[in-house]
């Protein structure tokens, strides 16, 4: 019950910091967390930056990202509406997330993202602590959309991964590979 309050806390406060910041008005990001919640309506949802498709209950993305992680018995097997939903909402390329996570934590299987949510591994070498998978999936897909200092609003694939790891020279080239192997699933 106390864990509830304080996401409701959460939530509230972070409709409040991003209507103050002119991101995104606050209805809009209201009516995101409730796509998560409900079963999607199919219509196209509104946002200040983009104009996205709100995924149906059976889209085939979400379907090829589930068989990638069930096909390699990963934890994130059964969230792929979770990344579907957010990479359309953050305008990001729907392979990208799944890829992202299944280099850094074998999607899910490794220790960090088991004790922290993390599969991502966001924040090394001090990460991030999430609720869920599902809020880290949020997060990371708002951090890599542009509400990040390191990240703009409409950068490519490529540029995100190039700034996501900075250290892995062929990183870029080695996600694009997944993103590759994601969309065969």
């Amino acid at each position: 019950m106390m864990i509830r309050i304080l996401i409701g806390l959460l939530v509230a406060a972070a409709l409040i910091i991003i209507s103050e910041r002119g991101r995104r008005a606050p209805d809009q990001l209201a009516a995101y967390l409730e796509q998560t919640r409900a079963a999607p309506s199919g219509k196209n949802v509104s946002s200040k930056r983009r104009i996205t498709k709100v995924p149906r209950a059976n889209d085939q993305r979400a379907a090829a990202i589930d068989r990638f992680f069930g096909q390699r018995k990963a934890p994130l097997a059964g969230h792929g509406m979770a990344f579907v939903r957010a990479a359309d909402f953050h305008g990001l390329d729907w392979r990208l997330l799944p890829a992202i996570a299944w280099k850094e934590s074998l999607g899910g299987k490794s220790r960090v993202a088991r004790r922290y949510n993390n599969p991502f591994g966001v924040g090394d070498p001090n990460f991030w602590y999430f609720g869920s998978y599902e809020h880290a999936i949020h997060r990371t897909a708002q951090m890599l959309g542009g509400d990040s200092r390191h990240y703009r609003e409409g950068m490519r694939s490529h540029q995100i991964l190039r700034v996501f790891n900075t250290v892995e020279r062929p990183y870029p080239y080695r996600v694009m590979r997944i993103m590759a192997e994601v969309h065969k699933s």
